[in-house]
C-alpha cells in the first residue's frame, strides 16, 4: 500500500464495549490510517477496555484520533460527532464487528474514480447467523445517477440505506444525519444524503462483509414498526416516485417487514392485529404478483396475510416454532455420517 493514497478519505468507527473484537478491527483501520486516511475511532462510553485500546490505537498510528464520550449516547449520534470532526473529502462509515476486503486500500482508491460523484456505492455481502453469505447491497447495474433516480434505486431496492457500502462526499452531509432512533437510523441518513446529492455511481467491486450477530438490532426487539415507518415516511418525502413505485416500496420495505417484525419480536396481539389490517387494507393481488420478482419474501408474506387474515399470526408463529425446533433437533444430532 502507498503512503497517502487514502489522504482524500475520513473513516469514522464508533465502538460500545467493544473488548470481544476491539484489537481486531483496530488493527485493520491502523492499516487504513498508515495508508493515509483519516480515522476517528468513537469510544461511546464503554465500560470495558474499549477506550484504552482506542487510546493505544491512536498512539501507535498518528492517522487514528481517538473520540472519547464519557456518556453512551448511541451508535447515531457517536456518528453524528464524529462527522463533525471529519475533514477529509470523502467520509466512509463502518462497523466495528465487520470486515472488509484484504485489498481494500487499492479496492477503495480505484471505486473512488474521477467523476466527483457525490456518493459512490460499492458491494458487500451479509453472512447470517447461520454462516451463509448473501448479497446486502447493491443491486443496482454500475453506472452513474443522477439524485432522481438514486433515490428511485432506494425505493426500489437497487441501493439499500446501509452505510458501510457507500463512500460519501463530506459537502452533502446534512448536520447530525443520523437520528437517534434504535433501529433505520442509516435508512433515514441515507435519504438525506442523496437527497442533497447530485451524483451516485455504483460500481461492481465487493469491498465489505456485514457479519449478522445474534442480538444485533436487526434481529432484536429494538426493529419496531415505528421505525420502519419513520424511515418509510422519510423516502416518500423527497423521492418523485410513481403511484406503482410508492405501492411497491410501501409492500416490501413497510408493510410487509411491519407485520414479520412485530411477530418475531412478540409485539402484543393488539399491535399485530393492526398492522396485518393496515397490510390488507393496501395491498391489492396485482401489488403482490408486481413485487413478486425482485422481493419474494415480502409478497409471499403479504399474499399470505391476504389470504389468511387474522389467521395469519397464530399460523406464522407455529410454522416459526416448527423450524426452531427443527434446527434444535438437528443441531443435538450432529452432522450425519
Amino acid at each position: 500500500m502507498t503512503a497517502g493514497s487514502l489522504a482524500w478519505l475520513t473513516v469514522v468507527l464508533p465502538l460500545h464495549d467493544a473488548a470481544a473484537y476491539v484489537d481486531d478491527v483496530l488493527v485493520r483501520v491502523g492499516r487504513l490510517a498508515d495508508a493515509g486516511a483519516e480515522v476517528l475511532v468513537v469510544d461511546d462510553g464503554s465500560r470495558d477496555t474499549t477506550g484504552a485500546s482506542v487510546g493505544a490505537a491512536a498512539a501507535a498510528h498518528p492517522g487514528v484520533v481517538a473520540v472519547l464520550l464519557e456518556e453512551n449516547v448511541g451508535v447515531a449520534r457517536a456518528r453524528n460527532v464524529a462527522l463533525g470532526r471529519a475533514t477529509r473529502e470523502y467520509v466512509w462509515l463502518v462497523d466495528g464487528d465487520d470486515v472488509w476486503a484484504p485489498d481494500v486500500v487499492d479496492l477503495l482508491t480505484r471505486v473512488r474514480g474521477e467523476d466527483g460523484a457525490d456518493v459512490i456505492a460499492f458491494g458487500a455481502d451479509r453472512c447470517g447467523t447461520d454462516g451463509r453469505l448473501r448479497r446486502a447491497d447493491t443491486f443496482a447495474a454500475p453506472g452513474l445517477y443522477s439524485r432522481e433516480e438514486a433515490l428511485s434505486l432506494l425505493a426500489s431496492g437497487g441501493l439499500h440505506g446501509f452505510l458501510w457500502s457507500k463512500l460519501v462526499r463530506r459537502a452533502v452531509l446534512p448536520p447530525d444525519p443520523f437520528p437517534a432512533t434504535r433501529s433505520q437510523s442509516d435508512f433515514v441518513g441515507v435519504v438525506a444524503i442523496l437527497d442533497r446529492s447530485s451524483s451516485v455511481r455504483v460500481v461492481g467491486e465487493t469491498l465489505y462483509r456485514h457479519v449478522e450477530r445474534d442480538g444485533s438490532i436487526t434481529r432484536s426487539r429494538a426493529a419496531d414498526a415505528s421505525n420502519l415507518l419513520r424511515a418509510h415516511d422519510a423516502l416518500l418525502a423527497v423521492a418523485d416516485l410513481t403511484e406503482a413505485e410508492r405501492r411497491a416500496f410501501s409492500l416490501w420495505f413497510y408493510l410487509a417487514p411491519s407485520v414479520a417484525t412485530a411477530l418475531r419480536t412478540e409485539a402484543d396481539d393488539a399491535e399485530v392485529a393492526r398492522l396485518v389490517g393496515d397490510l390488507r387494507a393496501a395491498t391489492t393481488w396485482r401489488d403482490v404478483a408486481l413485487a413478486a420478482p425482485a422481493h419474494p419474501r415480502a409478497a409471499a408474506v403479504t399474499g399470505a396475510v391476504r389470504l389468511l387474515g387474522p389467521a395469519f399470526p397464530p399460523i406464522y408463529r407455529r410454522l416459526r416454532q416448527g423450524r426452531a425446533a427443527l434446527r434444535r433437533g438437528v443441531t443435538s444430532r450432529g452432522p450425519h455420517r
